[in-house]
């Protein structure tokens, strides 16, 4: 995946996702097709036949001759506004990585502010492998995450869906 330019975070069973986009033939692809941009956070789905996490990563670790179909899905957006929220009350647990944008949501319980938001808003359903990706805009919060859940009075959270 060096030549291809991408930089995958592979926590999720479904399919790696892409955390970066550097120069190699993704980016080549990108700036000739500006409007099929791959980007970072789409879930890379399939390699010609091949589908699976595990098998996908493999092939990505060998060499790839001639041409090669990818199949991408892209997140969709999702904003939930919480009213007083306390970070025991957000009934959802969430993984921090160092290298990786946002949170990952390990996690879904069946009590608290998300489950409560997910049975009101089914078709938008925050799920486990779901990623937060910014909090009341604000996209770099790894050192004040805790800060920020227990001391705002509202809360935007912006997640993308898989």
């Amino acid at each position: 995946h060096e030549t291809l330019g991408l930089k995958l975070e592979s926590s999720l069973d479904k399919g790696p996702t892409i955390a970066q986009v550097r120069k190699g033939a993704v980016d080549d692809f990108n700036q000739l097709h500006p409007f099929q941009t791959i980007q970072a956070f789409d879930m890379l789905l399939q390699i010609g036949a091949i589908r699976g996490k595990n098998a996908i990563l493999d092939k990505l670790g060998s060499p790839i001759d001639g041409d090669v179909v990818m199949t991408f899905h892209r997140p969709r957006r999702v904003d939930v506004l919480l009213q007083n929220p306390k970070p025991d009350q957000l009934g959802i647990k969430l993984m921090i990585k160092n290298k990786v944008p946002g949170a990952m949501v390990l996690e879904v319980h069946t009590e608290g502010l998300i489950p409560t938001w997910n049975q009101q808003h089914p078709d938008e359903a925050i799920c486990q492998g779901d990623r937060v990706l910014a909090i009341n805009s604000v996209t770099e919060f790894k050192e004040t995450l805790a800060d920020m859940l227990s001391n705002e009075s509202e809360l935007l959270l912006t997640f993308l869906e898989y």
